[in-house]
């Protein structure tokens, strides 16, 4: 596996703190549990690249600017499927 940060910095990213945290990086980006799949010879492997998209841009942003940017990186790491996770 990569080597992924133990907490991602989500300060000044827009999300309801209220309803939530993200002081556990597994309930929301469940790395461990990809990686216990891979060593039961599950799934193959992870990307070598995790991608990420700031909440606080909008829906045509996304799609306009970001989305194909990330669709591109994926295919270029020959990625069969995203896991998709909202925050």
């Amino acid at each position: 596996m990569n080597n992924p940060p133990e907490k991602f910095f989500t300060g000044g990213l827009f999300w309801d703190r209220d309803a939530t945290h993200t002081d556990d990086r597994e309930t929301y980006f469940p790395l461990e549990q990809l990686q216990n799949r891979i060593d039961a010879g599950d799934l193959g492997r992870l990307a070598e690249h995790f991608y990420c998209v700031p909440t606080i841009y909008s829906h045509r942003r996304t799609l306009n600017r970001d989305a194909p940017k990330i669709v591109e990186q994926c295919l270029t790491d020959e990625v069969d499927v995203a896991l998709l996770v909202p925050l």
